[in-house]
């Protein structure tokens, strides 16, 4: 029902004009797991490679707790599997206006504006994930990836070394950027 979902508040301006404000009432607890129901649903979904499953049942779980910054960031997740950067770029933005300390949905614009070219825009947002989560291995990696295609390969090289220092299993990931830096062939098995 939109009267449970949306209270319409006026504020009366000291001018005597009125201001009409929206604002989302709090989730309560059934909204909450309802919206979780569909979460962990479309998660699945996302898993397998489903992705109108997903956003459907993204969309979903908003209805239910439209204020809840993952769903945003796991939409635009969505968004990029398909390769629609800018509809990402729109989710992660919603991310972040909701949670500005959530590092994933910083990460993933920031991969997002990589694809689009856009690289500076994508390091600066790497650089907000990484000062938000400062043991955010994939956020390094990402950077690196960005400063090394900008041609800034010491800098890369550095964000690559991080990245591995927090996670080693992502090394078979980053060979062939650090072979690029460091000037090797690499050899197939």
């Amino acid at each position: 029902m939109l009267s449970k979902r949306i209270i319409a508040v006026l504020l009366a301006v000291q001018t005597s004009l009125a201001l009409l404000v929206v604002v989302a009432p709090p989730v309560d607890a059934q909204d909450a797991g309802a919206a979780c129901f569909y979460v962990n649903r479309a998660n699945a979904a996302f898993a397998r490679g489903r992705w109108d499953e997903a956003m459907a049942d993204y969309d979903t779980a908003l209805t239910f707790d439209p204020r809840n910054a993952a769903i945003y960031n796991h939409r635009g997740q969505t968004w990029m599997a398909q390769g629609h950067p800018n509809l990402a770029i729109a989710d992660f933005n919603q991310a972040i206006d909701l949670d500005p300390a959530l590092a994933e949905a910083w990460n993933n614009r920031g991969a997002a504006h990589y694809r689009k070219g856009k690289t500076e825009a994508a390091i600066a947002d790497f650089d907000r994930a990484i000062l938000i989560n400062p043991r955010y291995a994939m956020a390094y990696a990402n950077r690196g990836m960005a400063k090394l295609k900008r041609g800034r390969d010491d800098e890369a090289r550095r964000d690559f070394d991080l990245c591995l220092e927090l996670d080693r299993s992502l090394k078979p990931r980053l060979e062939r950027l650090l072979a690029k830096i460091d000037g090797q062939a690499i050899v197939k098995r």
